[in-house]
């Protein structure tokens, strides 16, 4: 059984617990966009749940323009009523021509490019955020398959802390890899899967310095 969906409804109605605690995957988002301004690009932004949590748990203005490829994501997206914009394009060819933002987000997507493909986006998106860069990306190679019929949704790359700690970024690790495995232990176990959660409070200090140990790393640079 895929649990997804029925833990995303879960993690809608916890999302004012999770924006206040420190080190979950959502409140380390929210820490590291508050206080650099209010525009965001939300690169591959699939249907903007990650995003509308995001703006309903900020207590500033934030102002977000999403780009995505897959339309059905989009017209999701659309339904959120929180895209100042929102762009159909692919990230491949993304630049400087959709303007500049206070903040680029790159949140679960540049492992569904090719290595060179990626490289290249970090580059594009440097040059398009005027604040702060943030990249959300599993550590090392999680496998993932197509799925909502969406062929984008294949990873195809896997990245390491040292790529980005290389280019000057920052990094944080969440989420212990001797927990999670490296498969979809979310989507196999459902429910039970939150005792990872609750038990990856124990690991925070040590993946904060050692980031190669966690499954997912949060990368972030200032401009």
């Amino acid at each position: 059984m895929d649990w997804r969906p029925i833990l995303k409804k879960v993690d809608a109605f916890f999302a004012p617990i999770y924006a206040i605690l420190p080190f979950t995957h959502y409140g380390l988002v929210m820490r590291l966009v508050r206080g650099h301004g209010e525009t965001i690009l939300d690169v591959g932004c699939a249907d903007g749940a990650f995003m509308e949590f995001i703006i309903k748990n900020s207590k500033e203005n934030k102002i977000p323009t999403g780009v995505d490829i897959f339309e059905p994501y989009l017209k999701k997206a659309k339904t959120r009523k929180i895209y100042k914009r929102l762009v159909k394009k692919d990230i491949k060819n993304l630049d400087e021509s959709i303007g500049r933002f206070d903040i680029v987000l790159c949140s679960q997507v540049i492992e569904h490019l090719t290595r060179r493909e990626g490289l290249k986006l970090i580059a594009n998106l440097e040059n398009i955020a005027k604040r702060r860069i943030i990249f959300i990306i599993p550590v090392g190679g999680l496998p993932q398959d197509p799925y909502d019929g969406n062929p984008y949704q294949k990873h195809l790359s896997a990245w390491y802390p040292r790529d980005f700690k290389e280019k000057g970024y920052k990094v944080w690790g969440q989420g212990a890899r001797i927990l999670y495995g490296y498969g979809n232990r979310v989507r196999k176990l459902g429910p039970i899967s939150y005792i990872f959660s609750l038990v990856s409070f124990i690991f925070w200090p040590m993946l904060a310095l050692k980031p190669e140990w966690a499954i997912y790393m949060f990368c972030w640079k200032d401009n």
